[in-house]
């Protein structure tokens, strides 16, 4: 049986409600499920974070590999949606993408050049 895994992609260093509200929401499910949290190495979760377990750097795509399955879930912010799927991309795997619009902004189609072809 796989265990399904949740992981959050906000690879970010900008201080922001996003950044602390999402580093809060995976500090909650890290004790409760397997989750990871993708970032960068000088990132804000990796730079503000107690705990250094389960926090993957953008920048070792195939660390990255070893762990995701196409059956797990990313979680991403809908300003991070190009990085994941470069990412994504370079790693060859299709998880499930959870997209969190957490400013009312972003739910605009011009926010999403690509959705307007």
């Amino acid at each position: 049986m796989h265990l399904v895994k949740l992981f959050f992609f906000n690879p970010t260093s900008y201080f922001g409600g996003a950044s602390i509200l999402f580093s809060r929401v995976f500090n909650h499910f890290k004790n409760r499920t397997t989750a990871f949290y993708i970032d960068h190495e000088d990132g804000f979760h990796t730079q503000n974070s107690l705990c250094k377990d389960n926090i993957l750097f953008c920048s070792q795509p195939e660390e990255i590999k070893k762990i995701i399955s196409n059956e797990d879930t990313v979680i991403c912010v809908s300003t991070q949606l190009n990085q994941l799927i470069s990412l994504l991309k370079i790693i060859d795997r299709n998880p499930k993408v959870i997209i969190w619009i957490v400013h009312p902004f972003e739910a605009s189609l011009n926010f999403f050049p690509f959705a307007l072809k």
